[in-house]
């Protein structure tokens, strides 16, 4: 544990100044080094201030990280780089880190940016690298020693320790093979309170953490189990061989009997002694789901103001508020809603216990096997409830699929059934036929979306550097094309389908239903042919998190492009070529560097192209031809 005093009068220790710490390591010759720091702006600010001590307090801090030959070495592998890529900006200070042999690794840099640092501390050019916690897991970037900040990092409900098993993955990082004979890990004090040498003593001595599975069923899972088996039967054979079924029933026998339950018969009793006015029961049980789908309806109203307030629109809609309004009043007027909170809380805990610590009856031989057909295990009764919402949607009937669970089954995305209703849709078929390559690719990219709605994506007039391009105003938004297509599928597709997964119980951060076109706009500009710092002149997100976008949505459009251009396909959808011509056309207009991460598709051939123009909007029957006159209008 580095406890290094800062001043003279200081008495009680203090978080380590890594500055000084690398310099200690330069002296001990314990370089190159990986400095774990817990944050983006942690590393870059960290390297900041270690190439600052080049200018002062030379005495003390003089630091020669690099030889003059590998200072040449540098210099020249860096103009090459730039010459390889004119398009890219190599900022200064990053820059000048890296002649100083300093740098930082994290995802929101460039792909690009994060190669060239790999490639030069591989070659033993670069001696310091600030990085997160996700350079331990997949990049092999061995170094002489490892310096840990913290043992606690921020995470989505506040700070919270790290684990035995992430401590040794980033320690494990010290030490390279056939180079040195032992790795030196350093874990420095930081500002959290309660850290100090017997917690790293107890993470390090810890046993690592069990493996989990990370099994979900998704509509593309069951899709493409049905498709390949024909058989719910051999699905759910599958599904309670898995490993995380193992893990709930063989591994760990007894794990569900480890808390002191009530009987299921106790809690029946409780429930009639302290609520004799009502079934208590299925009060909790409807009590639960309407609070669930109000809160998905919150969530939609929530969506729809952002969206009307980004595309400045004043007209409200009263469908969703009058949901919401009537949602609220059925759950203040149902039978818990009119308790007071202590008893509905009572109420409410009663059943969770009834759900959680239910027991098996006494039941004759006949009845314990018909109970034990009834008893589901968790992995498969989500995958019930995605098989219900994919028959309700059409997409299976029975056990076999239909051409909507084909597409559902061929296609890859966080969710399947979502996007391909939505490649079903008028919109998608309308864009495709009569809109420009830029416009699909917007679209597309509302589906691929994954930005967290705490991050600000697009820069406001409160920025700094919200008026360095007179341009920017121009790329704020997607065109008023692509707008009311989103709109249409919010209503249409997203609405629908978001209602089902409430009602089933669908957890939405596994299966989400998300049609976001906050960086519309941006994809629209750049399939159109604008530069990378024309489009993220008006962008908040980092650098990398804006291309790790781009590439999901290139993914996504690669997966439409690819679809079997069957019999049954085309009679579902009749404009499935002209869809699939649209897609290849707009992931080769993006895939350019800085995005670039496949061999572009090869362009569309002429029959394609006439099967496309075949495929328009007036031959399409599934859609009302009534307003024709208006639209040509």
């Amino acid at each position: 544990i580095s406890n290094v005093r800062l001043g003279r009068r200081d008495t009680q220790a203090k978080a380590a100044r890594l500055s000084i710490v690398v310099h200690t390591l330069n002296q001990r010759n314990l370089l190159p080094a990986i400095v774990f720091v817990f944050s983006r702006s942690g590393c870059d600010l960290e390297a900041a201030a270690l190439m600052g001590t080049f200018k002062t307090n030379k005495k003390r801090h003089k630091l020669n990280l690099i030889t003059p030959d590998q200072a040449i070495e540098l210099r020249k592998r860096i103009k090459m780089w730039c010459l390889e890529n004119p398009d890219l900006n190599l900022d200064s200070k990053f820059r000048r880190g890296l002649e100083m042999g300093i740098a930082s690794h994290h995802a929101g840099l460039l792909p690009q940016h994060k190669s060239l640092v790999e490639s030069l501390f591989i070659a033993g050019l670069i001696k310091v690298c600030y990085a997160t916690e996700t350079l331990a897991a997949g990049i092999n970037l061995p170094a002489r020693s490892v310096v840990i900040t913290s043992l606690s990092k921020r995470g989505d409900r506040g700070p919270e320790r790290l684990t035995a098993s992430a401590l040794l993955q980033m320690a494990g990082r010290a030490g390279r093979r056939g180079m040195d004979e032992l790795g030196t890990v350093v874990i420095a004090r930081s500002r959290w309170r309660g850290e100090d040498p017997q917690l790293a003593r107890q993470l390090l001595l810890s046993a690592v953490e069990p493996v989990r599975s990370r099994f979900r069923s998704t509509y593309g899972t069951a899709a493409s189990l049905l498709r390949r088996h024909n058989s719910l039967a051999t699905c759910k054979t599958l599904i309670d061989n898995s490993f995380g079924a193992y893990l709930l029933t063989e591994a760990n026998p007894k794990k569900l009997d480890t808390k002191n339950h009530m009987s299921t018969e106790a809690i029946v009793q409780a429930f009639e002694n302290e609520f004799p006015e009502f079934d208590a029961i299925a009060a909790a049980r409807s009590y639960q789901r309407l609070s669930l789908r109000l809160a998905d309806l919150e969530a939609a109203e929530r969506a729809l103001k952002d969206h009307r307030r980004r595309n400045e629109e004043q007209e409200e809609d009263l469908h969703v508020a009058r949901a919401v309004e009537k949602a609220r009043s059925a759950l203040k007027h149902s039978e818990l809603g009119k308790l007071s909170a202590d008893k509905r809380i009572r109420a409410l805990m009663l059943f969770d216990e009834l759900l959680d610590g239910r027991k098996k009856k006494k039941n004759t031989p006949q009845e314990s096997k018909e109970q034990e057909n009834k008893e589901l295990t968790p992995q498969w009764e989500a995958f019930v409830s995605v098989l219900g919402i994919l028959r309700e949607f059409g997409a299976v009937q029975g056990s076999s699929l239909t051409p909507l669970g084909g597409l559902v089954a061929s296609l890859k995305s966080e969710n399947e059934l979502l996007v391909a209703l939505c490649v079903a849709s008028e919109p998608f078929a309308r864009l495709a036929s009569s809109g420009s390559t830029a416009e699909f690719a917007a679209l597309v990219s509302t589906l691929a979306c994954d930005v967290s709605d705490r991050k600000s994506v697009l820069l406001t007039e409160e920025d700094d550097s919200f008026f360095d391009f007179a341009s920017s105003m121009q790329i704020l938004g997607p065109s008023p094309r692509v707008a009311d297509a989103v709109t249409e599928l919010l209503m249409e597709v997203a609405a629908p389908l978001s209602d089902s997964q409430t009602a089933r119980g669908l957890d939405f951060n596994e299966l989400p239903v998300r049609v976001d076109d906050r960086v519309a706009g941006v994809v629209e500009s750049f399939a159109e042919g604008a530069s990378w710092t024309e489009v993220t002149a008006s962008v908040a997100l980092d650098d990398g998190d804006l291309v790790r976008l781009f590439r999901r949505t290139t993914d996504l459009l690669r997966s439409i492009s690819n679809l079997d251009d069957t019999v049954q396909l085309r009679e579902y959808i009749p404009a499935i070529s002209a869809i699939k011509v649209a897609a290849r056309n707009a992931a080769n207009a993006l895939d350019r560097s800085p995005v670039l991460d496949y061999i572009p598709l090869p362009t569309a051939t002429a029959a394609e192209e006439e099967d496309a123009a075949a495929d328009g909007i007036d031959n399409n029957p599934l859609f009302d031809d009534d307003d024709d006159d208006d639209d040509d209008d």
